[in-house]
């Protein structure tokens, strides 16, 4: 901030006058002063709002072929304080802020640091904002570019909430790095809320190359793969991206694999995997749910034998789940084994809660028996 009172006599006292127009003639001998006596005038002159002055001063002294980059580095900020502060010219604030940059070809922290920061405020976003717009052009190198246009988008999206705006900022970003985490995790989402699935199946493809921690990428996968599974209904792409990117992950992406297999008909992969489930099994709920799952699939591809063992396995774990006791009856059934079907019949009386149900299902299992009796006699 500057500081226009500082030392300053009575405005109107001769001392004042006096020491104003010393100061006035001596600009002409800035260029033989030592670096202390020119500071000590820029410094005197700014005190005294002698702002033309000092923009000429400092416009011939930044552009000196000896000049040092961190003396003009200093020069610059300086005259950007006097469009700032003094002029109250944000304009010609930005137009120096933009020579500065392409002089000295600064990188973006100093340009956050010593503009952005110490001049407008580390907590001026709005016109924080508007400078970084007027510098994106500036900065040849890419990379630095990317840096001030992912604090631009930061800015407009987390600190003045106009989401709408940061869109064609990032899309900048991708264009610059067609890589860059940040702008494909945007992307991710905005394709997501809008229902765009196979755009945002492409940006979480793009995520799990860029990605270096493996973690990241194995949960970038799996996100594709649920992606690929229930929105875009095509399982042997979500079994594809498992198989190449998830085998050696810490995640539990085997719910996913298992939905897959099924809508794919391949059931005997579909088994092995339901057993590698119920070996990692937390609790015997879930164990007793993967087991039903698993009779369930045996019975779908016609392995009644088996289907027949895993829901019988169910049943010991949970025995009051009544679709694992139907499941169980329809394997006796297709097996043709009417003393066990009895059984199953009787058990699934034993475990459903409507007394008419249970009543229903007791006579049912008493025309088994007969049934059977009847065979036997014959």
């Amino acid at each position: 901030m500057l500081d226009h009172s500082k030392n300053l006599p009575s405005p109107h006292s001769p001392e004042e006058l006096e020491k104003l127009i010393s100061l006035v003639r001596s600009i002409s001998d800035f260029p033989q002063m030592s670096e202390e006596e020119q500071e000590f005038l820029v410094d005197s002159l700014m005190d005294y709002e002698c702002y033309a002055q000092v923009i000429k001063i400092l416009e011939w002294r930044s552009s000196e072929p000896g000049r040092s980059s961190d003396g003009a580095l200093s020069d610059f900020c300086k005259l950007m304080m006097v469009h700032y502060e003094g002029l109250e010219s944000f304009e010609k604030f930005c137009d120096v802020a933009e020579r500065c940059v392409k002089t000295l070809k600064l990188p973006f922290a100093t340009i956050r640091l010593h503009i952005a920061d110490e001049i407008l405020g580390p907590d001026n976003f709005e016109e924080q904002a508007k400078l970084y717009q007027s510098l994106a052009g500036s900065l040849p190198d890419i990379s630095q570019r990317v840096l001030l246009l992912s604090r631009l988008a930061l800015i407009v999206e987390k600190k003045l909430f106009r989401e709408s705006e940061a869109e064609p900022i990032y899309r900048s970003i991708i264009r610059l790095d067609p890589l860059n985490i940040k702008a494909l995790r945007y992307y991710r989402l905005w394709y997501g809320q809008g229902g765009d699935w196979e755009q945002a199946a492409k940006q979480l493809q793009s995520l799990i190359k860029a990605y270096r921690n493996p973690h990241e990428k194995h949960r970038a996968a799996h996100e594709l793969a649920q992606i690929y599974l229930y929105n875009l209904n095509q399982p042997n792409l979500a079994k594809k991206t498992l198989e190449t990117h998830c085998r050696d992950s810490r995640l539990d992406t085997r719910q996913t694999l298992v939905e897959a297999l099924e809508r794919l008909g391949d059931y005997e992969e579909l088994i092995d995997c339901l057993d590698g489930l119920c070996e990692r099994a937390g609790d015997r709920s879930e164990r007793a749910a993967i087991l039903q799952k698993k009779g369930l699939v045996c019975l779908k591809s016609g392995q009644y034998e088996k289907a027949k063992q895993s829901l019988h396995q169910s049943l010991s774990e949970d025995s009051h789940n009544l679709l694992t006791h139907e499941a169980l009856i329809t394997s006796l059934i297709n097996l043709d084994q009417s003393e066990e079907l009895e059984r199953a019949i009787q058990s699934m009386a034993q475990a459903s809660q409507s007394p008419t149900s249970r009543q229903k299902l007791t006579n049912l299992a008493s025309v088994v028996a007969t049934s059977r009796a009847a065979g036997l006699t014959s």
